[in-house]
């Protein structure tokens, strides 16, 4: 049961208004203990990551945030045997829990929301405020679990359905994220898609035309900034293209490119996160990262295929948001696609 405790802390949004996921981690260490052969093993792969990290960053050139960049990176790689334990040992208790955490999460962002309280002193919250002075959006950095919401973890019916209407109503009203919410779909339909009858499947199929019609009028109303956010991303890229360079080690650890910076505390982190992280540690660290990435999302997953699935959501972040280093996020890769794992 105590293996449980670091990944559900990490969709307690009280909590992380107040302290990051990431010092969590040696709370976690110390609750696993010597853990299990799989675990050490996974320990394994993120001290040879580690050892490359560092072996890269003695090697570049020194920058103002090359330190913070890489001790966020091994906290992020110490968390995810953690995640990985606790998603082998008992994965239905941990959907069960994170669960009522997007429950308690939704609940807590509605009445923030509409009672005005400015949370704005806090960390770990992305408050979109408009030009109008009102707040347009409210995301928190674990926002994506919503996207393997289970309402099977309630019961009876009325509080099942009351749960998910809750949720649903704050990833769509309140959050308004285009990812997270494609995520939902597709961890939903998915499954169905390539596993269940005929009659089933063609029933997803006109689901899926029918958003593939509504879903982008859907989008324009909710989120009329995404075509900006788009741009923005797209502008970042080509800053990384311009900037990037030919050594194999990368810039290094903490490069910032002063053009694109939109956080003082991190600015070595942009919603283009990857191409990023190519031109901070080079072909070669990425591809270290990539390789050991795809052991550990093996080493969580039943089968290769479901693995090569998440392995690719999980890059796909990278090109998002910045936050491919957060273990919420990595997480919830972990966790998609559970009932193709079910039925093999």
């Amino acid at each position: 049961m105590q293996w449980l405790v670091f990944p559900l802390l990490t969709h307690a949004w009280p909590l992380l208004l107040l302290v990051s996921q990431k010092a969590l981690v040696p709370l976690g260490l110390v609750l696993a203990g010597a853990g299990t052969p799989t675990y050490r093993r996974d320990l394994a792969v993120v001290a040879a990551l580690l050892a490359a990290a560092l072996l890269g960053f003695a090697l570049q050139q020194p920058s103002e945030h090359g330190q913070a960049h890489l001790i966020g990176y091994a906290l992020f790689l110490l968390a995810v045997p953690l995640i990985n334990l606790a998603v082998r040992t008992n994965p239905d208790r941990l959907i069960h829990g994170l669960a009522w955490f997007s429950v308690l999460n939704a609940l807590l962002a509605f009445v923030f929301y509409f009672a005005q309280i400015d949370l704005s002193g806090f960390r770990g919250l992305n408050r979109i405020i408009g030009d109008d002075d009102l707040a347009h959006r409210v995301y928190f950095e674990s926002t994506s679990l919503v996207a393997v919401f289970s309402a099977a973890s309630f019961r009876p019916r009325w509080l099942r359905a009351a749960a998910t209407l809750l949720v649903l109503a704050y990833a769509v009203l309140l959050a308004k994220s285009v990812f997270v919410l494609t995520l939902f779909a597709l961890n939903l339909m998915l499954p169905t898609l390539l596993r269940a009858s005929l009659p089933r499947r063609m029933l997803v199929l006109l689901l899926v035309a029918t958003l593939a019609v509504l879903g982008p009028l859907a989008v324009a109303v909710l989120r009329p900034d995404v075509a900006l956010s788009i741009g923005i991303k797209l502008l970042q890229f080509q800053f990384i293209v311009d900037a990037y360079g030919s050594s194999l080690l990368g810039a290094g650890w903490g490069t910032v490119i002063d053009e694109i910076v939109n956080s003082e505390e991190q600015p070595y982190q942009v919603e283009m996160q990857l191409p990023m992280l190519l031109h901070q540690i080079g072909p070669a660290g990425v591809a270290a990262y990539g390789a050991g990435l795809a052991l550990l999302m093996r080493s969580a997953s039943a089968t290769a295929g479901v693995a090569g699935l998440r392995w690719l959501v999980c890059l796909a972040i990278g090109f998002n948001n910045p936050w491919l280093f957060v273990p919420s996020w990595y997480l919830t890769c972990v966790l998609l696609f559970k009932r193709m794992e079910q039925r093999t």
